[in-house]
């Protein structure tokens, strides 16, 4: 037997009290100091001899069937490889991320964007649901997501849209879901009500850049003005009907603000929406690099964060890592598409304000709905197959990550936070799993009990 490549042993915030997790596997397991013995007595014995130590241990079989231990046979570099394809083959469903519009009622300073006032007209319309007529297969699943640009400053395309890919989806027995990433400037309280009435919407992601004074000069109007309080202002009105997403695109200009933006939250009775951190990052020649925080950088920032809104009282949003099954995202799905306005088909969101003439196939006019061309570019990408990632003890979690931006890189891929923060996310979900587990302990009536299974 062997050692996985993928173990992580780390301490968590509770004295005597240690986690171990397996990134291929996805298993976590909590370790008090006689499972700890367990733990290094067997890695040790495997490591010396080959062999587990005899008699095993119940706690040691444990970790051999959660994979942190493996025969000898056993290739980890293959079955991410066969994860990633086999995926990729069984995968089902249409995903769809549709651009109402290309322009934008705001002049960010770090957009790599191009806005133009291409917008879907009544023309594209039909042929946009002609292609998901022709692409959807029955028993599947229709989601969507809206996206610009400002989508909303088409909000008359979404008002005609939504109803009828939804209806679509209905009649062919998929479940339908849709969402929207927006500036949050023109999310009125009717729309974000509009939004809801269309079943199975998930969140409106809107980005707050930190504090007022980072805020107003990085995401100005196009005549230059602030937008910060109108934000804001918006955000309470459609929080009672939606629910909010705030992420925070952060670079070394404006990370002093992240408290004061917090704040300004819980001052208006937002601390019930998600807040997450964005990387700029300079994927396109438009995006400065000054500014920009090193991935290192920016993985200890998130996890001071995370410690941040414990404090302030938000919900901490620590999620167990999970090892990726199929496609990374749209760019290398078979079956998800990013459609312009325009009428072109693009592979990843950072294409979309192409113009039409730069897409490598289109919907409208209407044509044959198989439109393989535009796959093409990742039909033989391979997870495995750059040698950093090889040696990389999260590449189960990203599998190179964004494969959009991989693909500039020979060596290695799009590396995500887990590389380098992976044990302070361990921590903060075990941490948030037991405050969870110690406030419904204290909501339970006396007298009732539970049994409660751990790792």
């Amino acid at each position: 037997m062997k050692i996985s490549a993928y173990n992580s042993l780390t301490s968590s915030f509770a004295p005597g009290k240690y986690l171990a997790f397996n990134a291929l596997t996805g298993a976590f397991l909590s370790l008090d100091d006689k499972r700890l013995d367990d733990y290094e007595a067997l890695i040790e014995s495997i490591d010396v001899t080959g062999c587990p130590p005899e008699p095993l241990r119940p706690f040691q079989k444990t970790l051999i069937e959660n994979g942190f231990v493996i025969p000898d046979e056993c290739d980890e570099q293959a079955e991410i490889s066969r994860r990633y394809h086999g995926g990729k083959a069984g995968s089902r469903g249409l995903g769809l991320t549709i651009a109402p519009t290309i322009t934008c009622n705001f002049g960010c300073s770090y957009c790599f964007q191009s806005h133009t006032n291409t917008r879907l007209d009544d023309a594209r319309i039909e042929d946009l649901l002609t292609f998901v007529e022709a692409r959807l297969e029955a028993n599947t699943s229709l989601n969507v997501t809206w996206f610009g640009g400002e989508p909303l400053a088409a909000f008359d395309v979404i008002e005609k849209l939504a109803p009828r890919l939804h209806a679509l989806a209905m009649d062919r027995n998929c479940t339908f879901g849709h969402s929207i990433i927006s500036n949050g400037y023109l999310l009125t309280e009717p729309r974000a009500a509009f939004l809801a009435s269309i079943p199975g919407f998930g969140d409106a992601q809107i980005t707050l850049d930190g504090a007022r004074r980072h805020h107003d000069v990085r995401r100005p109007t196009l005549a230059g003005h602030g937008t910060f309080d109108r934000i804001l202002e918006n955000l309470v009105a459609a929080a009672r009907h939606i629910p909010i997403l705030v992420r925070v695109n952060v670079d070394r200009r404006n990370i002093d603000g992240l408290e004061e933006l917090l704040d300004a939250l819980t001052e208006r009775g937002l601390r019930h929406v998600g807040v997450y951190l964005g990387h700029v990052w300079h994927y396109t020649d438009e995006v400065g690099a000054t500014d920009i925080l090193t991935k290192e950088e920016f993985a200890s920032l998130e996890t001071q964060f995370k410690f941040l809104k414990f404090r302030k009282g938000f919900a901490i949003g620590a999620s167990l890592p999970q090892p990726k099954r199929g496609a990374l995202c749209s760019a290398d799905s078979n079956n998800s598409f990013v459609l312009g306005p325009g009428g072109g088909i693009f592979n990843c969101w950072n294409e979309a304000h192409q113009d039409t003439r730069q897409a490598l196939d289109r919907y409208s006019p209407a044509t044959e709905p198989h439109p393989n061309g535009v796959k093409q570019q990742w039909a033989q990408y391979e997870p495995s197959a750059k040698p950093t990632c090889r040696s990389c003890h999260v590449a189960p979690l990203c599998m190179t990550g964004c494969p959009w931006e991989a693909a500039k890189v020979a060596d290695r891929g799009d590396c995500i936070s887990a590389r380098f923060n992976l044990a302070d996310q361990l921590r903060l979900y075990d941490l948030e799993q037991s405050v969870a587990f110690a406030d419904k302990a204290r909501q339970r009536p006396m007298g009732a009990t539970e049994i409660v299974r751990g790792g």
